[in-house]
């Protein structure tokens, strides 16, 4: 079995453009095999990570309270402890094994393109993903032509997780349309892969999650033109899939 852990960055509401141009959904796929985007070890280094700098494991390596110091992460304006800290959260990336696969949508340009039939930027990045890790799960492997896979998301807002359930219901059900009317991943293709969407809480804790959301923040800094934050962008740019060298289309999806 394949996870798929998704997370975003940046705002999906077309009424904040000029403050926030740019939306980015991320995705860590990791499986149960041990030969393989093993999970156990995610979960593992990360709790290596919180228990060397916090003593216990119970806490959640959330981008946002980690750059404005909220607890438990007081001590990052420590100088010494944030930048050992900062180091060993590029290097919980570099050693984990995963698979990246994002969106980022420029919110301007969508709209500009479509205007009120532009679709929800979460939806629109939500439905890109599906159809590359379905091609994913497709690729030829002879030790495993069979994948399955579940994707995971942390909850936001009830409403906005009812409109998510709903949204992969109806892709499930009649695969991935375009505006145009044409199928890019049939619901065929999609139910022979795709095995559920669950939802997860914001305190459970989940690496892949956790994995995904400090992936998510430099990707959207990178495609606004900032510099790196604490997160060094070249790091999570080695884990985008690839085939045959190639990132766009495949690891990263720009909707303009």
């Amino acid at each position: 079995m394949y996870y798929l852990f998704i997370d975003e960055s940046g705002d999906h509401n077309y009424k904040t453009i000029n403050n926030c141009p740019i939306f980015v959904l991320t995705g860590c796929i990791f499986s149960d095999r041990k030969d393989h985007l093993y999970y156990l070890n995610a979960i593992k280094n990360t709790y290596k990570l919180k228990t060397k700098y916090f003593n216990h494991f119970y806490i959640n390596l959330h981008t946002n309270d980690i750059i404005r110091n909220k607890e438990p992460f007081g001590r990052i304006e420590e100088p010494r402890f944030r930048e050992e800290f900062f180091q060993d959260c590029n290097n919980l990336l570099l050693e984990t094994n995963f698979i990246l696969i994002c969106s980022v949508v420029y919110k301007q340009d969508l709209k500009s393109k479509y205007g009120n039939k532009a679709a929800d930027p979460y939806f629109y990045s939500f439905d890109r993903l599906i159809e590359r890790f379905v091609r994913f799960l497709e690729d030829d492997e002879p030790r495993d032509k069979d994948k399955k896979g579940i994707i995971f998301y942390e909850n936001r807002r009830q409403d906005l997780d009812k409109k998510l359930e709903q949204r992969f219901s109806f892709i499930m059900e009649n695969g991935v349309i375009n505006l145009n009317g044409t199928i890019n991943v049939t619901s065929k293709r999609i139910k022979n892969r795709i095995v559920d969407l669950i939802k997860l809480t914001k305190e459970s804790n989940t690496a892949g999650i956790e994995i995904s959301d400090l992936c998510a923040s430099p990707i959207s800094r990178h495609f606004n033109g900032f510099p790196d934050n604490f997160i060094k962008y070249d790091i999570v740019k080695s884990k985008y899939r690839s085939v045959d060298g190639k990132i766009d289309g495949y690891g990263l999806i720009q909707i303009k």
